[in-house]
């Protein structure tokens, strides 16, 4: 095996359509790819060092955030 081989890895998030609806007005409000939008997302979660932007955009996206806790 390559020694490159892990240094990106792909994967697949399956969104029902409410999900990626609310992604997409997410990520353009944004002003980033839905992609570009997740891949930040998780490198703040995983961080936990921005708690201010996350209140921020909880408060901001709550609806979005209630929809998607229902799914």
């Amino acid at each position: 095996m390559h020694r490159w081989y892990h240094r990106c890895m792909a994967m697949t998030l399956r969104l029902d359509p409410d999900e990626d609806a609310a992604l997409e007005r997410a990520a353009r409000a944004a002003g980033v790819s839905k992609i570009e939008f997740v891949r930040q997302a998780v490198r703040r979660a995983v961080s936990g060092s921005d708690h201010a932007l996350l209140e921020r955009m909880l408060a901001e996206h709550a609806e979005t955030f209630e929809r998607l806790g229902d799914a």
